[in-house]
């Protein structure tokens, strides 16, 4: 699995784009998520704890975590 980030059609709006691979390493199920944000997401990485970060780049940015559904 992998994320990449993906802009808006918008000015100011994106969201994160999880994509799950077959064994060949061909792309089968894109799922978009965080849309709602309605900000650009900047960078996304994996901290030391397992967990994503995102960061938003707008004038009310944040650095967001992602932690697992219950």
């Amino acid at each position: 699995m992998t994320g990449r980030v993906v802009t808006g059609r918008t000015n100011g709006a994106g969201g994160v784009e999880r994509v799950v691979f077959n064994d060949k390493m061909w792309e089968t199920r894109p799922e978009m998520f965080l849309t709602e944000l309605k900000q650009r997401i900047r960078d996304v990485r994996q901290g030391r704890d397992g967990l994503i970060y995102l960061l938003t780049e707008e004038t009310d940015g944040a650095v967001l975590r992602l932690e697992p559904a219950d």
